[in-house]
């Protein structure tokens, strides 16, 4: 870890409990969690580019503050940026590897937006979909369920959430 790198992650502000935090999300999801880091560790993780060393962050460092932070302090942050896979190295690339590979020899696709863009629970999910079909562009009286003995598996459809367009999927 001599030389971290920082992903394409997503970088933001937030206040929790009164504390002026900066957020590290992943917008590929393949890291799962959400970091949350003082702000004060943006300078230094802004240079987490792969080609500063931890000695050369802690140069950068006093130049800027005229403070000199322990590499410990960095080394640190960089050890937490790490396990929670936000940054490019071979534990990641691995990590993604074996996502990727679960992904592939999988039947069943999980739903990412579950409980964000629609009902998580199925029955509430059918009253739901059911719904767009009596709404103003919607074609009216939902069918009755064909007697299938599989049922419905999946659903290929636009990319538009359900509140805008429920009617087009009706």
């Amino acid at each position: 870890m001599d030389y971290p790198k920082l992903r394409n992650v997503e970088v933001f502000p937030v206040q929790m409990e009164g504390r002026k935090l900066i957020c590290f999300r992943d917008p590929q999801r393949i890291a799962e969690n959400m970091v949350f880091l003082p702000q004060g560790a943006l300078f230094f993780v802004s240079l987490f580019d792969g080609n500063h060393s931890i000695r050369d962050i802690q140069v950068e460092y006093m130049r800027r503050f005229g403070e000199l932070i322990y590499s410990d302090q960095i080394v640190e942050i960089a050890e937490y940026l790490d396990q929670n896979y936000l940054l490019e190295n071979e534990r990641f690339r691995e990590y993604r590897r074996k996502i990727e590979a679960d992904f592939l020899r999988s039947s069943i696709r999980k739903p990412i937006l579950a409980g964000n863009g629609y009902e998580t629970d199925p029955e509430k999910l059918r009253v739901q979909i059911k719904s767009f079909f009596n709404l103003d562009g919607g074609p009216g009286k939902c069918p009755q369920r064909p007697n299938s003995p599989n049922g419905l598996k999946g659903l290929i459809a636009p990319h538009i959430d359900f509140m805008r367009g429920g009617p087009c999927y009706a």
